[in-house]
């Protein structure tokens, strides 16, 4: 028990002070010049390595706090990277931050084997393919045949890692897991045919053809729970798209009774594919998933054509009709009928939905009162899990509507709401049941709701968050020495949540939040470190940092060379590059990791003439002129694929900047963001016209200044 309390207060001890860290990073710190922040952001990165190494000799019986440390280095390695950003005005979240941050993580990856840098790494490869894609400050006008080739070389390597993990090369069950279900999701959007026309049919076979493999494989040859749980996910997703798809093509009666067909198809295919499971060694656990299926998949497809039928033969919606049709017709049997499981199950499910969908549009409250009766009753009635937590939640959703029938503050409203998940919590908690688990997971959700409802009052504000903090703390504490497990990683879930959410959360700043973190992060430290000696309790484990040290020093070498590197490219560009004035137009928002910038477009962003798509992705030079103004402006002459578009004459002052084309005339200059204090984005945005530009004799820019 005591080792518990140890590790936790030193998980949430570490966590707090990388919290800190990137707050105070992304707050854009105005009281310190450009390279006094950067020698603080290197000495906190050789700080976490240092205590890494310093606690692997000291406390050498808590060998995962050392090794926490080494992980905490390699994220601050990625927060300095995003700093020098910062400071630069480079990309907001481009994928060059993430890429340069990737490099050395897997190299610590391979190297060490450690699972976090496996999972960091993933991570943030795909946060890079995902900013190279769609980047924050800017918006990549790709062809069909650019995107398609990205994403199917993402399907490739999630591909390779998945077998390499099958095969034991090795270990990693999250990547495992995490891998399958992200070849899923982009194999679904390639089929979108409206996205992909040229391939997208030829993606609808494919993907029909690696499900019937896959669930063959896994039933079969080697039987996987998880991964035919995750299947029948992609499977009932990728089903239930097909239909909007072609609903949006094809509307009419036919294509909606086609939809019934398909729906009754399925469940009676599941009756019979359950008679031959029972007669089988199948065990349940792959039952409940054909009937999961099933049931989600027809559910939606019947609730998709009953509304569209209804709309097409009354030219209006009648949700009087739609609700009464529901209760008499689908729920009131499914409830009292001994129907095949299937049957029951999809058409309870497509009642509920209706009957919710009708009671919440229309303006009489009753049919919220008597909708909310029924799933009482149908929860005490029916012994199935899957459909209780199903009522369950729809009980939460009848429960706020008739709340704001009669509060009129939304905090109240949820508050409300998780006194009586928290009570339904209290009378299951002796039940080891889905039920007990979703009213916890529940009264979580509401309890964080309220921490992020705005135009709250100081004390409520004040109240929520502290509350929230103070009780998911206790929990997580309390949880993992009584080994309720389930609960323990559901709190802690939310523990993290709330963390990460406060980022984004303008009711206080960035650097308070920072201080606030800081000083809860010591002293989480010091309950861990007083816990320790006290009841003398420690884990003993192989620490890589000695076995390995030689690589691990070149790979701290390579990180601090870096951020030198960038420092001195980026100040002798300050320094001796051509300085010119653009005119601009912004907007406001926040990165990910470097706090708020204003995005910026200037009025050489666009050469209309530049049209052709074969372009996209092509770098190409812009002559600069200064007008009389002492702005300058588009001279009349670029240089793309090593050619002018005219005999360039050049004058004198003549800049040439380098950019990359971006379909249909835009260009990228890599000076789109410009970063700014905490709050003053909309102050800044509205009243800039011009930015001040260092160019230099290589074309590269860097924003300076706004004014």
């Amino acid at each position: 028990m005591n080792l518990r309390v140890v590790q936790i207060s030193y998980l949430f001890g570490v966590s707090m002070m990388l919290a800190s860290v990137l707050y105070f990073f992304a707050s854009n710190w105005q009281g310190l010049e450009r390279l006094s922040k950067v020698g603080l952001s290197t000495v906190i990165i050789l700080l976490f390595y240092g205590l890494s190494y310093l606690l692997a000799k000291a406390i050498n019986n808590q060998t995962f706090l050392s090794r926490w440390m080494f992980v905490a280095a390699g994220i601050s390695f990625g927060l300095s990277v995003a700093l020098i950003g910062q400071l630069y005005n480079s990309h907001a979240d481009s994928y060059l931050l993430f890429l340069i941050w990737l490099i050395p993580m897997i190299f610590l990856s391979f190297y060490t084997q450690y699972q976090p840098f496996h999972i960091l790494s993933y991570i943030l490869a795909h946060l890079c393919i995902y900013f190279y894609l769609f980047p924050s400050s800017y918006f990549i006008d790709w062809s069909e045949n650019q995107l398609f080739i990205v994403l199917l070389g993402v399907i490739v390597i999630n591909s390779l890692l998945f077998f390499m993990i099958n095969k034991r090369v090795f270990l990693s069950k999250i990547l495992y897991f995490a891998s399958f279900s992200l070849i899923q999701m982009i194999m679904i959007f390639l089929s979108v045919s409206h996205d992909f026309p040229t391939y997208g049919r030829f993606m609808n076979i494919f993907y029909i053809l690696l499900i019937a493999i896959g669930f063959y494989y896994f039933i079969k040859k080697k039987e996987d729970r998880v991964l035919i749980t995750l299947l029948s996910i992609s499977a009932s997703i990728y089903l239930i798209s097909k239909a909007f798809e072609y609903m949006g093509l094809y509307f009419g009666e036919l294509f909606f009774f086609i939809l019934i067909a398909i729906a009754f198809s399925l469940i009676f295919g599941s009756i019979v594919l359950l008679k031959f499971l029972n007669n089988s060694k199948t065990n349940m656990a792959f039952k409940n998933i054909v009937i999961s299926t099933v049931t989600f998949v027809a559910s939606t497809l019947l609730i998709i054509s009953i509304f569209g039928l209804v709309s097409l033969i009354t030219q209006d919606l009648s949700l009087i009709f739609l609700y009464f049709l529901a209760l008499i017709v689908l729920i009131i049997p499914s409830l009292f009928f001994k129907w095949p499981i299937t049957i029951k199950y999809t058409l309870l499910s497509t009642g509920y939905i209706i009957a919710l969908i009708s009671s919440v549009f229309h303006d009489d409250f009753y049919l919220k009162i008597i909708l909310f009766f029924i799933l009482l009753g149908g929860l005490f009635k029916l012994q199935s899990n899957g459909i209780n937590v199903f009522q369950y939640l729809l009980l939460n959703v009848v429960s706020y509507f008739l709340l704001t029938e009669w509060i009129t503050e939304s905090h109240y409203v949820v508050l409300v709401l998780l006194m009586m998940n928290l009570l339904s919590y209290w009378e299951f908690k002796k039940m080891l049941s889905p039920l007990r688990f979703t009213a916890y997971i529940m009264t979580l959700s509401y309890f964080i709701t309220l921490t992020v409802i705005p135009d709250l009052t100081t004390f409520f504000f004040f109240v929520y968050n502290a509350g929230f903090f103070i009780l998911t703390t206790a929990l997580c504490f309390w949880l993992k020495t009584k080994r309720v497990m389930f609960e323990w990683y559901v709190s802690t879930c939310f523990w993290f949540i709330f963390i990460a959410y406060k980022y984004y959360d303008l009711a206080w700043e960035l650097v308070h939040k920072s201080v606030l973190f800081f000083i809860l992060g010591l002293l989480f430290l010091i309950v861990a470190i007083y816990f320790e000696k006290k009841y003398r309790v420690g884990h003993n484990g192989t620490n890589f940092l000695f076995a390995k040290w030689k690589g691990i020093v070149l790979i701290i070498l390579l990180q601090i060379g870096f951020i030198g590197y960038q420092v001195y490219g980026n100040e002798t560009l300050l320094r001796e590059g051509e300085l010119v004035k653009l005119e601009l137009a912004p907007v406001d928002p926040r990165s990910l990791l470097q706090g708020d910038y204003v995005m910026l477009n200037y009025k050489i962003s666009t050469l209309a003439k530049i049209v052709n798509e074969e372009y996209r992705k092509q770098k190409i030079q812009v002559v600069l002129r200064e007008n009389n103004e002492g702005i300058h402006e588009y001279g009349g002459y670029y240089r793309l694929k090593g050619e002018w578009n005219q005999q360039y004459k050049s004058a004198p002052g003549d800049i040439i900047i380098n950019g990359v084309l971006n379909g249909s005339g835009s260009i990228i200059y890599g000076i789109e963001s410009y970063f700014v204090p905490e709050g003053t984005g909309i102050d800044v945005q509205n009243n800039i016209k011009y930015a001040d530009i260092k160019v230099g004799s290589n074309g590269n820019a860097i924003l300076m200044s706004v004014e």
